[in-house]
């Protein structure tokens, strides 16, 4: 049975269903697609509820850890932000609601409420169709990379699999550790195991979950791959990307060729995630021109002087 407010419930791999048939009647945002929920609760901290039928969650920061509340819906919009910013006060954390979908604050109109655009958290859309060609000037320096890689691999294969495949897995973890091993890592930064740690959980819900892995070899060695979820016909998620190696060109090649895979699925959209605020992410991901941003808000109570 579903939690209501104020129950909540741990998120597990049970819940996959109940949260899925909510989540199908909005836009895929990327923090509320069920394998994100479920694959970055490193700690094991992330619960939901329902209030006024919305999606009620409680999260985690994905870089400190430090737990808020947000919700996707369309019910009583501002009824709900009420009192989920008066219930976390009550619970010591601060009258702010975050992550919030555009969709769910849109028709939200108060004086003592104040709606923030979290560009750190807006997830980046692309179309699978343009990503797969890198036609026109827009992607000359895309193109020129992947076709570069091309040229300069010709022993390269890409194939898809299902992420059940034990041995794929195996393949993700042995690329994702010579990533890491290439990399100055602070030894106080933790996001490298935190990631290493989601892709565990990722695993788990193989059963649950279309979760496919597009893998590139060069001369039949595996050297990147790419994680995905085609979620419906319009939308594709994209969980993770790793490269071996720095090679040139490698990384606009696998992006092609996914995005391709996609495009015979006659999926529309690829969603990216977000960029977390982190320069050479955002970078990276506005390289491949987006054709759309989902947009995600902070709501907080207005200060009075």
């Amino acid at each position: 049975m579903s939690p209501i407010f104020p129950e909540f419930k741990l998120v597990s791999v049970e819940d996959n269903e109940v949260i899925e048939t909510h989540n199908r009647k909005f836009p895929y945002y990327s923090d509320y697609n069920f394998p994100s929920l479920v694959c970055w609760d490193i700690h094991k901290h992330r619960e939901w509820s329902l209030l006024n039928d919305n999606l009620v969650v409680k999260f985690t920061d994905y870089e400190t850890e430090e737990p808020f509340f947000s919700y996707l819906g369309m019910n009583d919009t501002l009824g709900t932000t009420r009192t989920l910013l008066d219930y976390s006060e009550s619970i010591g954390l601060p009258a702010e609601l975050r992550l919030m979908p555009e969709i769910s604050i849109h028709d939200i109109h108060a004086d003592d409420l104040e709606i923030i655009p979290d560009r750190d958290n807006f997830d980046y859309v692309y179309l699978t169709s343009r990503m797969a060609t890198l036609e026109g000037n827009q992607y000359k320096s895309k193109r020129q990379a992947a076709n570069f890689f091309k040229r300069n691999h010709p022993g390269w294969t890409f194939e898809v699999f299902p992420l059940g495949d034990i041995r794929v897995q195996e393949v993700i973890r042995s690329i994702a550790l010579s990533w890491k091993s290439r990399r100055d890592i602070d030894p106080d930064d933790q996001s490298i195991e935190h990631e290493a740690c989601a892709i565990e959980n990722i695993f788990k819900l193989a059963e649950v979950r279309d979760l496919l892995v597009g893998v590139l070899f060069v001369d039949g060695v595996p050297t990147s791959f790419t994680i995905e979820e085609i979620v419906n016909q319009i939308f594709s998620m994209g969980h993770f990307w790793k490269t071996a190696n720095r090679v040139d060109g490698e990384y606009e090649f696998l992006a092609s060729k996914m995005a391709a895979y996609l495009d015979t699925k006659e999926v529309t959209y690829l969603n990216w995630e977000q960029d977390l605020g982190i320069q050479t992410l955002r970078a990276s991901k506005s390289s491949y021109r987006p054709s759309d941003f989902l947009k995600k808000f902070i709501v907080t109570r207005r200060q009075i002087s």
